[in-house]
């Protein structure tokens, strides 16, 4: 018979237990793990383990280790040798074909941007038009985020804050 899965609340409960010991936890993430811990058994029971666990851990005396412990290493090895020289003279000129390639291809365009655009002037007589522009934008937007709700309510999605 498979396990009964734990509500979401005990999960959460028990991985703060778990980090409690170490001071993991701000203020409000340990009351609210008390507040649990006082209303569901099991989960205080889990705590505890882990706190007495925690304990004994760390109240243990240090062990000395009965023979040396050595990693082996292995000597460095330089770039030449990590690297067959043809690839590597192949690895540079490609990146250097593509630093060529962006830098031409980036002077050309801000060339082309500046030379294409005209200037933007903004005078008395051009003034009035762009507020209407906007306030014609501001009503297309508004529409479209009232038919967004009212097709929103339709389809039974809720607006505004949700309880999670």
């Amino acid at each position: 018979m498979p396990p009964v899965p734990r509500p979401r609340s005990c999960e959460r409960a028990r991985t703060w237990a778990a980090l409690a010991p170490d001071g993991e936890l701000s203020m409000l993430e340990l009351r609210l793990l008390q507040a649990h811990t006082d209303r569901c058994p099991s989960c205080a029971r889990v705590a505890a383990d882990i706190g007495g666990i925690s304990e004994a851990i760390r109240s243990a005396p240090l062990e000395v280790p009965s023979a040396r412990v050595a990693l082996p290493v292995e000597p460095r090895r330089s770039i030449r040798d990590r690297v067959p020289p043809v690839h590597a003279l192949s690895r540079i000129a490609a990146v250097a074909a593509v630093g060529l390639f962006a830098f031409t291809m980036g002077s050309r365009s801000s060339d082309q941007v500046t030379s294409a655009l005209p200037p933007i002037v903004i005078d008395e007589t051009t003034l009035p038009s762009a507020e209407a522009d906007l306030a014609e934008l501001r009503a297309f937007r508004r529409d479209a985020l009232l038919s967004q709700t009212s097709l929103g309510r339709r389809a039974g999605v809720r607006s505004g804050p949700q309880a999670l």
